[in-house]
Formats: structure tokens, sequence, C-alpha cells
């Protein structure tokens, strides 16, 4: 996060304010990084695309008023901080047009508003898509949580043993504790390690082992932040991953929940996993999602 040059936001011009151009603003400001405000025109209707409907001139008007819109947020932020500022309008699928945009000015963070876009919880399609294509880093800022960040989680799973997902635990730690000297918040750090239930003896003893084994990965993992992570704000929690992490995120009144994105089935570049997934429908904070490295999303550039 500290290296921060490019930051997009996607932002709807005909919404009155957005807590994830708030968001940027502020990151701008601590880093130095420009911002490009990005407005997507959704595909017009067949109608009014026929012959005789003047739909090259409709588009062009709804581009120019989508773009003065976005220019009217941009001029107060360049006055008052001094950041570059720039506004794009794009047609076409929202989701396909921001990673494209991304592709195209190689930028290091997207941020977006949480809001329901037709779809049954928060984040909404557009959100849900872009966590699972978009190769940079998307913010998804909770209308609730558009202040400064005052509690940062992040999620990892240490005993995955892959040394893909060891490498993406890295970069959780690394991008949260970057969120957390940014806006000098408190930072917490959550690995749920699996069911707990009630067990024959045999089970226990295992249970026991796998606490033990979790116990030993989170601390090797944790242990080049020892002077930056107090452990107190470690959580080692028993159950299911989404479960276990949603109660951190109730628990501990999280402003932020920084995790991963991947997934080792399905189609190739599509990276969501099942915890990720899960927790979308439940958490009431912002999500900070990454990818691995090496990602490379399946969007091409037309």
């Amino acid at each position: 996060m500290q290296d921060i040059k490019k930051i997009l936001v996607f932002v709807t011009a005909r919404t009155e304010g957005s807590p994830a151009l708030e968001q940027a603003r502020r990151i701008a400001k601590a880093t130095g990084a420009e911002i490009e405000l990005v407005d997507v025109i959704g595909e017009l209707p067949m109608t009014l695309r026929a012959p005789g409907f003047g739909y090259p001139d409709l588009l062009e008007t709804l581009k120019k008023e989508a773009y003065e819109a976005l220019e009217g947020a941009a001029a107060p932020i360049r006055h008052a901080d001094g950041t570059p500022v720039s506004a794009k309008a794009l047609y076409g699928k929202p989701f396909l047009e921001v990673t494209r945009e991304v592709l195209r000015g190689e930028h290091d963070l997207v941020l977006l508003d949480a809001r329901r876009d037709g779809s049954l919880h928060l984040w909404g399609t557009t959100a849900m898509r872009l966590f699972r294509v978009c190769p940079a880093p998307v913010w998804a800022v909770h209308p609730e949580r558009s202040g400064a960040c005052r509690k940062v989680l992040a999620a990892v799973d240490p005993l995955s043993g892959y040394d893909e997902e060891n490498a993406l635990n890295r970069r959780i730690l690394e991008a949260a504790l970057d969120v957390a000297r940014l806006q000098q918040a408190e930072l917490h750090v959550v690995h749920a390690w699996g069911e707990q239930e009630e067990s024959p003896e045999l089970l226990v003893r295992f249970e026991e082992r796998m606490k033990a084994a979790a116990r030993e990965a989170l601390d090797a993992l944790l242990a080049p932040y020892s002077d930056k992570i107090p452990a107190e704000r470690v959580h080692l929690v028993a159950g299911r991953p989404a479960e276990g992490i949603h109660q951190v995120v109730r628990d501990e009144n999280v402003d932020l929940l920084v995790m991963g994105t991947l997934v080792r089935t399905g189609i190739q570049g599509v990276l969501i996993g099942n915890t990720a997934e899960k927790l979308l429908g439940q958490v009431e904070c912002s999500i900070l999602a990454l990818k691995p490295d090496g990602y490379r999303t399946p969007v091409e550039l037309e």
C-alpha cells in the first residue's frame, strides 16, 4: 500500500457522495498517488440501438454527462489537496470495463462503493465480479465504514502448505500493516483453523493436535511481524473459517477486512474461494481483497 502510485475509483456519477472516493482521497494524500475516476454507462437496451433512435448520439450524450459529473467531483480534490485527478466515462459491462482500464493504466488499487445492484447481498454483482477477475487489489467500501479505519483485520491461512498461499498470506499481512500505518488503525490477525463440535475422545485428541499445528504455523507466519502485532490482537479460532472470521469482525467491530481470493478449481483466472464467498455475504465491514502473485486475469483488452 505504501507503493501505491495510481488509484482507480469506480464511482457512479449519478449518485450523490461516494465513501470510496473519500477513502481514495485519504490514501492519495498519505501516499502521493494519483486518482482516476471512472464511471461506466451500462449497455443500452436493444430498442435504443435499433436504426432510427440515434444510438451513437445518445451514447455520447450519456458519456458526456457522466464525464462532467466526474469532473465536478474531481475539481475540489485537485484544488484542496493538490492530488492529480483524472476522469473517464466508459461504456459496457462495468466489471469488464473497470478491469480493462486497470490493465491499460496499470493501476495499483481499485476502490468502489459497496451497494446492491440487483443481487441479494450488499456487494452487488459488479463488486463480486471485480473480486474474481480484477488483477489489482479491490477495496469495496461499506457505506457505514466510510471514515478512516480504526480497526483492520487480516485473515490468513498458514496451514495450507502451498507456496502460493503462503506468499498470499504475506501479501495480506503487508497490505493490512500498510493500511493500519497510514490510517493509524489497530491491526488484528485471524486464523480460523477448522470445525469444532461435540466429539468422541479420539476426535478431541485430533482437534488438539490440529489446534497446536495451527498455532505453530500462525506463530511462524507472524514471527517477522512480532514487534508490530501484539499477541493480544492475534485471534486463533476454531470453527468453519467464514464463521470464525465473521465472529472476530463482529466482536472487534472491524472496519476493514483484508483477505485473499484463491481457489484451485474452476475457470482459470476466476478466483474467489469458498471462505471468501461466504464472508462476502455476512460481514458488515469494508473488504480489501488481494490476488496471489502472478495472477493473470481472463479479461482481455479489446
